[in-house]
C-alpha cells in the first residue's frame, strides 16, 4: 500500500481512519468540514473513504496493542483536530478523545498536551499568516 504522508511503515493507516470516523459521528453526525478532513485523509494514505465508513467500527481496545507508537499519538493528534476543524469541539468530541486516549494506553496528560501544542501551532500559523499579508 502506498503511503503519500511518508509516515512510516509501521503506521496503520485503516485503523487510523477508523478513529477518525467514530470521532466524527461522535456527536451524530459527520459535520462537513469533518467529511472534509477525513476525505483527505483518506486520499492521501489511498484508502476508500466509503467503503471503510460501511465496515463496522474497530474495537480499539482489543486492537491497541497492534498499533505502533506513533500511530497511536498520529491518531491523538488528529483525533484533537477533528474536534477543533468544524470551529466547535464539544463536550462529546471531547470525551470520546478521552477514551480514545485511554484505549490507546495514553495518558489524560498526554492527551492535554498534545492539545496544548496544537493550539500553540495554529496559534503560530495565524502570526505567520498575519506577517506575510502584512503590506
Amino acid at each position: 500500500m502506498s503511503n503519500h504522508l511518508h509516515i512510516g511503515e509501521d503506521f496503520d493507516s485503516k485503523a487510523y481512519l477508523k478513529v477518525l470516523i467514530s470521532v466524527a459521528m461522535a456527536d451524530g453526525e459527520i459535520q462537513p468540514s469533518e467529511l472534509q478532513f477525513i476525505e483527505l485523509q483518506a486520499r492521501l494514505l489511498s484508502l476508500d473513504f466509503n467503503l471503510l465508513i460501511k465496515e463496522p467500527s474497530l474495537d480499539l481496545e482489543s486492537y491497541a496493542h497492534k498499533l505502533s507508537s506513533k500511530t497511536k499519538r498520529v491518531i491523538l493528534r488528529d483525533c484533537i483536530c477533528m474536534g477543533y476543524v468544524d470551529d466547535h469541539y464539544s463536550q462529546d468530541e471531547r470525551q470520546k478523545i478521552k477514551s480514545i486516549a485511554s484505549q490507546l494506553g495514553l495518558s489524560s496528560k498526554d492527551a492535554v498536551e498534545m492539545e496544548n501544542w496544537l493550539k500553540d501551532y495554529w496559534k503560530h500559523l495565524k502570526e505567520g499568516e498575519r506577517l506575510l499579508e502584512k503590506t
